[in-house]
């Protein structure tokens, strides 16, 4: 990654060999026909050519969500997201090639929605992501917008 004067961040391409190995674990509970829970976690492992780190690669991840259903017309949703700290990898191809491991903070996303089922075919849905607002940065200098707000009309043949 460059700065230039500008100020505005340069990717390059960093490209190596690398093998991924995943384990991964999930659990779904349904407690009745209105409340269903679910997480899924991930474990990674990085093995990357010429580098001790996978840039900007978490090693861990775990999502939990959960839905509830009021009367079959409105399904509420919730979502939360953790990954763990990653490390971006800084260099300057020009002045010093040989870059660094730059720590980047682990992150935690929650989000809410609703959806109003109309019909089997024709529903309506609102959703409330990153409630807390917080502007992490999903790729080294790019942070994510901060709460949004989007919604949409569903329609299914």
């Amino acid at each position: 990654m460059i700065t230039p004067i500008a100020g505005e961040p340069i990717l390059w391409l960093l490209a190596a060999d690398a093998k991924v190995t995943t384990l991964t674990g999930e659990i779904n509970y349904q407690f009745s026909e209105k409340i269903r829970l679910a997480a899924t976690g991930n474990i990674y492992g990085y093995k990357v050519s010429g580098l001790s780190k996978a840039p900007q690669l978490p090693t861990t991840d775990l999502r939990i969500n959960g839905t509830y259903n009021i009367g079959d017309k409105f399904l509420l949703k919730t979502d939360i997201y953790f990954m763990n700290q990653r490390y971006a990898y800084i260099a300057d191809p020009i002045a010093s090639p040989i870059g660094k491991f730059e720590k980047m903070k682990s992150l935690l996303d929650l989000n809410l929605g609703i959806d109003y089922r109309y019909s089997k075919t024709v529903s309506l849905f609102l959703n409330v992501n990153n409630i807390t607002a917080n502007r992490y940065m999903r790729w080294y200098n790019y942070r994510v917008y901060g709460i949004n707000v989007h919604g949409g009309l569903a329609f299914t043949l």
